[in-house]
């Protein structure tokens, strides 16, 4: 049994010792197992694996087209370690392209989103596509008591109806686009967006990834987003005009892009953070689609745009 055991680990150590080796091959059909070589002038020295000593022969003897072709079908250890260092940089550098191409993917020819994050829409002024920042805008409850408060969450008392309000008139941001494409990368709560991403859908109506469309109705000088109506059976009713809504993640994951289904008429609007039934986020994205309003300021572009200057970190409703 020892003796058994002897001779594997002999032949073991000797399938190693000719593991790493290459083949010189000859013109005459025969070859010399070497461990390296070099060519100095018309002769060809080499290190025999068989012998472990160095040897030469005459240039003219070697068969170099059947050596080279057997060295490039049978690469040593050294080489093979060294071709795949090279594959694992090359994609580790992929990798770093792509996050970086992922922090700030092309939405057009030569535009790109902001490495900061935040929130815009994709317009067009003049046939030349232009990213507009998208502001945060407080809601407000209007409970019909002749006073406005902040919203914190959407709980309806007995016979009373809410209105859910965005102040002024008209939004800071007028877009030219019928069907404009809005791009999201805020700071929430990381575990409720994996969540929502992966269940693919975040409204009946919706894959949009928690956020929804919504067509704001005119009220002197502010804008409803919805209304909130309990009869005294303690019946509740919300009223919203959501639109159908598109949503997927872009090259990366990085960032979520919207869009509605059909076409906006001219009016304003609103991209709403849905955290449930009742339950929003108290910031709203608002904008107006008006072909005829003169151009938006345009975000600056990536190299330019900074952290401090991008509000990318909004606040949310808890329960």
């Amino acid at each position: 049994m020892l003796r058994r055991a002897f001779l594997v680990a002999f032949l073991l150590v000797g399938v190693l010792a000719f593991a790493d080796t290459q083949r010189l091959i000859l013109k005459d059909g025969s070859y010399q197992i070497i461990s390296k070589y070099e060519i100095k002038g018309d002769t060809v020295r080499y290190y025999s694996a068989e012998r472990s000593q160095w040897e030469e022969i005459p240039n003219e003897m070697v068969d170099w087209d059947a050596t080279k072709k057997y060295l490039a079908a049978h690469p040593t250890f050294e080489q093979q370690e060294a071709k795949e260092k090279a594959e694992e940089d090359a994609e580790a550098k992929q990798r770093a392209v792509d996050a970086k191409e992922a922090i700030t993917p092309e939405v057009a020819p030569n535009l790109k989103l902001p490495a900061a994050g935040g929130i815009f829409v994709l317009d067009d002024f003049g046939n030349t596509p232009q990213l507009v920042a998208l502001t945060q805008n407080n809601i407000q409850i209007d409970q019909h008591t002749g006073r406005n408060i902040l919203m914190h969450t959407i709980s309806p008392i007995i016979s009373a109806t809410e209105t859910i309000e965005i102040p002024k008139a008209h939004a800071a941001v007028q877009v030219h686009v019928t069907r404009p494409i809005v791009y999201v990368n805020i700071d929430t709560d990381e575990d409720d967006n994996v969540t929502n991403r992966e269940n693919g859908v975040a409204r009946p109506n919706s894959d949009a990834y928690m956020y929804q469309f919504v067509k704001l109705g005119e009220k002197h000088s502010s804008r409803v987003l919805t209304s909130i109506s309990t009869n005294l059976a303690g019946v509740e009713s919300e009223k919203r005009t959501e639109l159908r809504t598109i949503g997927s993640l872009t090259p990366g994951g990085v960032w979520i892009k919207i869009q509605p289904k059909q076409d906006l008429a001219p009016g304003e609007y609103a991209v709403v953070q849905i955290l449930g039934p009742y339950k929003m986020n108290p910031y709203v994205w608002d904008f107006g689609v008006n072909p005829k309003a003169p151009q938006n300021q345009v975000a600056p572009p990536p190299a330019k745009n900074s952290a401090e200057n991008t509000d990318s970190n909004p606040k949310r409703l808890k329960d």
